[in-house]
């Protein structure tokens, strides 16, 4: 299931950024899957059998891929080019989350119906994506069904390589526009009381947060806990994000655990049935997923938690990779678009790291400082691609391998055979390879893979696009020869990264622990 997993993601991507690239990466999983079925089967005859059956079931997947997409794409066309800034509409539509941020409230819904307000045309109604509408009070919860009466209003592209895309971020959500209303009427659903319950219980608990301690703490709190931002502090975000640690203000999988395993073990303690603590574990991470407004990333985890918690009911053992492939097929079909969401990438990302390169990593070296670093490197293009920044601590890795050779002996060898002298700079040239490499090879991998898709075109240097003035370091180069620039550019974040991955060398000698020798260097530069 993991394989096709990756079958229908290439599918997928040949809708999205074209058939050339999409074929290309499906023929790359072709061969991955021939290689896989030589490598663990045993006679030929049983080989060729199984691939032919798995390249027809690929090519099926695949096909399934590219139509999904294509049919989600003209089917939202067919629609769109009716919907124009500031035309007034009204939007029938179910709310499945409410935010309060910048001084108004948000009600985002779903399986929506809008109609434009006037031209005879449009009198007919349209369903659409989901809807955001913006509105000055709370007239409405969750789970109430909404009419809106407003305006339409856009989200606007990116006009800068680096910029925040709101239309591709809302269009990765599943969301097409947003409404400021002028007037709103709610109704109660069927299982309103339900819904009403668990946003009654998030205020509750998000007040608390905020009376036993300061809004900035509680931000953060409630953000963590109940999937709440209308108080985070936009630095405090920015801070978690340079830091590479973003991914702890989503409710994902670590919480889905907590809150899940913990409920199911108390139950399996009282001689629950395996039936019975699988359908009451469920029945509420469900309802924590809806309570905390059941972002990407959430259902992501519970699926595969409900998928780990079935196969223990039925005494069946579970894959974590088998899981994440249902998952990522469940996602994607649901919302093609979704590919493009950083959250999404982050969040199948990091659980490839840990089903993949962390077996690798941590095996022959062991312990729990290794099993961090398998999962941080290989989400370092990641961080790199989306937020264009790499945390500090990304060049940290290899610069504390020489603590670890000094407390386990190897290095007392090493004087002996080498001496002390060449030993020494062998290891400040191999950590200042390794520090500078970690930091500028994403910057690579970022620069190639824009370049595969975005156009070679010259800069002027009047253009209202120029991010460099005239009087920044190599202004002329950025004009005159722009990838140069870039490489140039590159080069000083390398021999910057290499600097700064030597500096725990010198606390070496004298720190006593790990932690010690690492923190040493955020202590001594600002970060």
């Amino acid at each position: 299931m993991f394989l096709f997993a990756l079958v229908y993601t290439a599918g997928t991507v040949s809708g999205m950024y074209g058939r050339g690239f999409g074929f290309l990466a499906f023929a790359i999983l072709i061969v991955i899957l021939i290689a896989e079925c030589v490598a663990t089967k045993g006679s030929f005859s049983g080989v060729r059998r199984i691939v032919v059956l798995l390249i027809l079931t690929s090519s099926a997947v695949f096909a399934t891929a590219q139509f999904r997409y294509t049919s989600v794409e003209e089917n939202r066309d067919s629609y769109m080019q009716y919907m124009t800034d500031e035309k007034s509409v009204i939007v029938w539509g179910k709310i499945y989350k409410t935010e309060y941020k910048y001084f108004s409230y948000r009600y985002y819904m779903t399986d929506c119906v809008v109609q434009p307000g006037y031209g005879k045309a449009f009198d007919r109604k349209i369903s659409c994506g989901d809807v955001v509408v913006y509105c000055d009070s709370k007239s409405a919860h969750l789970g109430d069904y909404m009419k809106a009466c407003g305006k339409i209003g856009l989200f606007k592209s990116a006009t800068n390589e680096g910029e925040f895309d709101r239309a591709r971020f809302y269009r990765s959500q599943g969301i097409d526009f947003s409404v400021n209303a002028d007037s709103i009427k709610t109704s109660a659903g069927k299982h309103a009381w339900y819904y009403h319950r668990l946003e009654k219980l998030r205020d509750t608990l998000s007040a608390s947060l905020l009376e036993v301690t300061d809004e900035t703490t509680a931000g953060v709190l409630s953000s963590m806990l109940l999937g709440d931002k209308s108080y985070l502090d936009d630095e405090i975000k920015d801070l978690y994000q340079v830091s590479g640690i973003s991914h702890i203000l989503a409710i994902s999988g670590l919480h889905i655990s907590i809150v899940g395993m913990a409920f199911y073990k108390f139950l399996r303690k009282k001689r629950v049935s395996y039936t019975a603590a699988f359908v009451c574990s469920a029945a509420l991470i469900l309802s924590y997923a809806v309570m905390t407004g059941n972002a990407v990333s959430t259902r992501r985890a519970v699926g595969m938690f409900i998928l780990t918690m079935l196969a223990a009911a039925l005494g069946r053992c579970t894959d974590m990779l088998n899981s994440l492939g249902i998952m990522v097929i469940y996602l994607l079909w649901d919302n093609p678009m979704v590919l493009g969401y950083a959250g999404f990438v982050f969040s199948v990302g990091a659980i490839l790291a840990i089903g993949i390169v962390t077996p690798v990593m941590s095996a022959p070296k062991g312990g729990k400082f290794w099993t961090s670093v398998s999962i941080q490197l290989p989400m370092l293009p990641v961080v790199a691609m989306n937020y264009y920044e790499l945390p500090l601590f990304a060049v940290l890795p290899y610069s504390i391998s020489l603590y670890s050779e000094w407390k386990s002996g190897y290095a007392m060898q090493m004087l002996v055979r080498r001496g002390r002298k060449q030993y020494i700079i062998s290891k400040a040239a191999a950590i200042f390879i390794s520090g500078g490499c970690a930091a500028a090879l994403p910057l690579l991998v970022s620069l190639l893979l824009s370049a595969c898709y975005l156009p070679a075109i010259g800069i002027d240097s009047i253009s209202l696009q120029n991010v460099v003035g005239n009087s920044m370091m190599w202004s002329a180069l950025f004009f005159e020869n722009p990838v140069l620039y870039a490489i140039s550019y590159t080069g000083i974040v390398f021999v910057y990264g290499g600097i700064y991955a030597e500096i725990p060398l010198l606390c070496v000698g004298w720190m006593e622990n790990r932690f010690g020798t690492v923190s040493y260097t955020h202590l001594t530069l600002p970060t």
